[in-house]
């Protein structure tokens, strides 16, 4: 909802929030290695991953409530610089969760079944996630009457709260210590890792193209924006 919400609340135009998008994106991309390789060096020196995932937490109820939640009284130049910096910090802290979180359920887990059960219930629930992230806004227009603003205060505490609360039982039993020396080149050598890298590419684009133009198409080609849940 991001591209719409600040097309329409700032009046930037779509080529601007596209090229911003593409920034923060590549820029999201690039970190990842780095929040890897910088994590592993956090739990060699003893910092848990339990930690690591907390702080990012509040971090990231921070960046999110920010990026949905920026201030009236911006220009359009000054809600591009808002919505870059954000939503970094949002991508950053993001990262550092997932990256430990996946981490963490590779060494839970004592066989390739039980890692297979691991993910699939991080999946489940994580689709559970995004149901719920869908159809609050459009509950909360429909029962109590809110503007789209005040549906994305709300959203951005329930997620919070959620967010927060579900660090708190993160609590992961292995504290084994992996190699964070190892390189990006052994680790591409792997013909079924980057056969893998591949699919994930080319799965996010299908899910990510439909779902950053559905407003926009709902809006502008179809005429229709009553259909919309806020």
């Amino acid at each position: 909802n991001i591209a719409d919400f600040y097309a329409r609340k700032f009046a930037i135009d779509l080529t601007t929030i596209g090229l911003v998008l593409i920034f923060v994106r590549c820029f999201d991309i690039a970190q990842d290695l780095f929040v890897g390789v910088y994590s592993d060096h956090l739990a060699s020196k003893k910092i848990s991953r339990q930690k690591i995932v907390r702080i990012a937490a509040v971090f990231l109820t921070i960046g999110f409530y920010l990026t949905f939640n920026p201030p009236y009284f911006l220009s359009s130049f000054g809600a591009v610089l808002w919505f870059i910096a954000t939503l970094s910090l949002t991508y950053l802290s993001f990262n550092f969760i997932v990256i430990n979180l996946e981490s963490a359920l590779a060494l839970e887990a004592k066989n390739d079944e039980m890692r297979v059960k691991l993910n699939s219930f991080k999946e489940f629930f994580g689709l559970i996630g995004m149901i719920l992230a869908f159809i609050l806004p459009g509950v909360a227009t429909q029962i109590f009457g809110l503007s789209q603003e005040k549906n994305y205060v709300v959203l951005s505490l329930i997620f919070g709260f959620l967010l927060i609360l579900g660090s708190l039982f993160f609590k992961p039993q292995n504290v084994k210590i992996v190699n964070h020396k190892l390189s990006f080149k052994n680790v591409l050598s792997d013909k079924k890792f980057r056969y893998f890298a591949c699919i994930i590419l080319i799965n996010s684009i299908a899910v990510s193209l439909p779902a950053a133009n559905m407003n926009f198409y709902v809006r502008d080609v179809l005429q229709a924006p009553q259909i919309l849940p806020w």
